[in-house]
């Protein structure tokens, strides 16, 4: 318990220092940065796949929030971002829904990673972090 919680901690630490110059500049990462950001912590990122253990609430909270993916096809994210925890098709697009937090029910709001691509030419339209209350 004691290894996964100084991995955990030095992770955290590695990422707000990795992004500590980017908080008072006003560009935004490219979407080379964003995506090699993906590919490099996606393994971590997969582990936590109902949000328990943190990793994924501090990712995305520190870097892909920053990002835009805008128009950018959903198979080169998807396969860094694994299994959705939530998928709901409509008429012209699906929205996927990633859990970044796993909070007890006495703790108020949960935190998701929303996507939504255009169901016909695979494009990502919408790309952004949500608290759902309750």
């Amino acid at each position: 318990m004691i290894q996964q919680t100084t991995f955990y901690l030095v992770v955290y630490l590695f990422l707000g220092f990795s992004c500590t110059g980017q908080k008072n500049s006003k560009t935004l990462p490219t979407i080379d940065t964003c995506l090699s950001n993906l590919k490099f912590y996606s393994t971590y990122w997969k582990k936590d796949s109902i949000g328990d253990n943190g990793f994924r609430e501090i990712f995305a909270l520190s870097k892909l929030e920053k990002c835009s993916f805008k128009n950018t096809n959903w198979e080169e994210v998807s396969k860094y971002l694994g299994t959705p925890n939530f998928t709901f098709k409509y008429e012209n697009y699906i929205h996927y829904r990633y859990k970044l937090t796993n909070y007890e029910s006495d703790i108020p709001g949960t935190q998701f990673l929303e996507i939504f691509v255009d169901s016909k030419s695979n494009l990502i339209t919408s790309f952004f972090i949500k608290e759902i209350d309750g």
